[in-house]
């Protein structure tokens, strides 16, 4: 079977190949975006991009290439989100400045709470910031543990009032056991590693339809009050609209909105308008950052693709192909960590496939989709159907491989 396979990819060579984890964007790539931005670089540590400079991103533990970000825009509501000296606290914290270096090189404070006592930090937010109703938001931080009475205990508190009176909630997070709690009321409640003893705790909450929403500041080592002591980092924080937790937006003394990302190929004489096939990898840290209908690889700006995530189903574990009359799409079983897709297609139709699952084949004949001049990579343009994730690799052969290539390609 394996001398079979090799025989038959021998037969055919990719007119595009387009690698991001090689740590560049290919000339071919236009990307844009209205605003500044931040990206892990490959030492590990976060920095700040110009408005337009595409991101390569790097995993801040292993220090391996993810590939190219793509983001739709967001807003953080936190002020000095990376600058939290500037945070006040709240009962019986103290404060200790420049007690640990930050994921991005700065010093920032530590927060102690005291035994027995009321203790917190206050995120600070816009004056007159109140939470809409009826709506999702993600709350999230980088924090660090540098002392502990209890090493059990290495966690925060975050509290949310959902709006309508006494519906209150809360979760915690605990770096001694990389656990989290929450009430049944919170979306969900997880923690990423960071590297260098940071961790990221995100938050997911949904707010009521009446009343007067609001969120609390962090609690120390208890859900107000604690018997044990903790000292704890916070860098990194953000409060977005939107159902997932997306890079970090730094702030000062006002709300930041980060633009979103707009990734372009123009067609080229690599490109064989009657037939063809395209493989796409894509890298997902969580399932929950792709929206139904996601564009993996979108035809100009208009609604045919030839690769998205799945519409009716939203999810990352199916993927369609749309030629403006019909979709045919393969569900997998994947929804987080690297996932292979491809779409061929000729005057006969097209075939999809992922993860080297059965092919889904359907006749509509590629004229539907009309001439092709620009492909979207991760997005649809104007800031709508980001992937949210990252973009590592395209392949494209100027013909239409057998179902049986394009599986093992996936695989």
């Amino acid at each position: 079977m394996r001398k079979t396979m090799l025989g038959l990819v021998s037969q055919f060579t990719p007119s595009l190949f387009l690698d991001f984890t090689k740590g560049v964007v290919p000339s071919a790539v236009t990307c844009s975006r209205n605003s500044i931005a931040t990206r892990i670089n490959g030492s590990g540590v976060m920095e700040t991009v110009a408005a337009n400079v595409p991101r390569i991103d790097y995993d801040p533990v292993t220090m391996a290439c993810r590939g190219l970000l793509i983001e739709e825009s967001r807003t953080n509501y936190i002020l000095n989100s990376i600058t939290p000296g500037n945070w006040s606290v709240a009962g019986a914290t103290v404060r200790t400045p420049n007690a640990t270096t930050a994921p991005d090189g700065s010093l920032v404070p530590s927060f102690t709470n005291t035994a027995g006592q009321y203790s917190g930090v206050n995120m600070s937010k816009p004056a007159g910031f109140v939470l809409a109703n009826s709506t999702s938001y993600t709350i999230s931080t980088l924090y660090k543990c540098l002392a502990a009475s209890n090493p059990a205990n290495k966690r925060f508190f975050w509290e949310v009032n959902f709006g309508s009176t006494n519906n209150l909630g809360n979760a915690g997070f605990n770096i001694a056991t990389l656990t989290t709690t929450k009430s049944a009321a919170i979306t969900s409640a997880t923690i990423e590693d960071w590297g260098g003893g940071w961790y990221r705790a995100v938050m997911t909450f949904t707010t009521d339809a009446a009343g007067t929403p609001a969120i609390s500041g962090a609690y120390i080592a208890g859900y107000a009050s604690s018997t044990d002591t903790c000292t704890l980092a916070f860098f990194g924080a953000q409060l977005e609209p939107g159902a997932f937790a997306t890079s970090i937006i730094p702030t000062t003394t006002a709300a930041v909105t980060r633009g979103a990302d707009i990734c372009t190929l123009n067609a080229g004489a690599w490109l064989n308008q009657n037939a063809g096939t395209f493989l796409v990898e894509t890298y997902h840290a969580s399932a929950a950052t792709v929206a139904g209908g996601a564009r993996i690889l979108a035809i100009g700006t208009g609604p045919s693709t030839m690769l998205h995530f799945g519409y009716n189903t939203p999810a990352t574990n199916r993927t369609e192909s749309y030629n403006g009359t019909a979709v045919t799409g393969v569900t997998g079983s994947r929804t987080t960590g690297t996932i292979k897709h491809g779409c061929a297609f000729d005057a006969n139709g097209r075939s999809v496939t992922r993860e080297g699952l059965a092919v889904g084949t359907d006749t509509n004949l590629v004229a539907s989709y009309g001439a092709f001049s620009s492909f979207m990579l991760g997005n649809r343009g104007g800031g709508t159907g980001a992937i949210n994730s990252h973009y590592r690799k395209l392949t494209y052969y100027p013909r239409r491989v057998p179902n049986s290539l394009m599986q093992a390609l996936t695989t």
